[in-house]
């Protein structure tokens, strides 16, 4: 298949899951920044977060941070990406270590206010979807990774978070209720 002149070599899948009605930055704590008083660490979630809808193994709060179950993590419990909720046992927000790149060439964002101390900005938006731009495969080793680029606006971070082939099997052979996995052509 080829898209913008590219050649598609392999894919990975799209991690979704379903809105749970909460969020995970409440109130004006956390890391921020003296300048714009923004949130400078996406995967910082407050220590009062309390997860509002329980019936999900995968879910998102509304500023876009991935929740997932005790049952998600026992599938596929060799990868380190799993912080626990203190105020929310048997489940765990997911934040893989591992990073690949977005082709900005493909897919050009529109980019509002940057903030000259922490050198966030206060939005990032697309016209299209983020899946299209995406220059690196997901390993199998590292089984998770997460976008350079976050779609954001104000404290909401919305990176993609990317799963490996193999490990996308297993999570879709478990049948978490909220899994949502759509693949996602990975372009050299």
């Amino acid at each position: 298949m080829i898209v913008a002149g590219r050649t598609e070599r392999e894919f990975c899948f799209r991690l979704g899951g379903k809105e749970n009605d909460s969020s995970a930055r409440i109130g004006t704590s956390g890391p921020r920044c003296a300048a714009c008083g923004w949130i400078t660490d996406w995967t910082w979630v407050s220590e009062d977060f309390m997860l509002e809808r329980a019936s999900f193994d995968v879910s998102t709060t509304w500023d876009c941070l991935t929740i997932v179950s005790s049952r998600f993590r026992e599938t596929v419990p060799e990868f380190d990406v799993f912080h626990a909720l203190p105020n929310t046992p048997g489940f765990f927000s997911l934040v893989p270590s591992y990073t690949v790149r977005f082709d900005e060439r493909v897919l050009p964002l529109d980019r509002q206010k940057l903030c000259e101390v922490c050198g966030r900005w206060e939005s990032i938006t697309t016209n299209g979807s983020l899946s299209w731009a995406v220059r690196d495969p997901v390993s199998e080793e590292s089984g998770f990774a997460v976008t350079d680029i976050q779609l954001s606006w104000h404290d909401s971070r919305h990176p993609l978070i990317l799963v490996a082939p193999r490990v996308a099997e297993r999570l879709r052979g478990a049948r978490l209720k909220g899994l949502n996995l759509r693949e996602v052509p990975v372009f050299s």
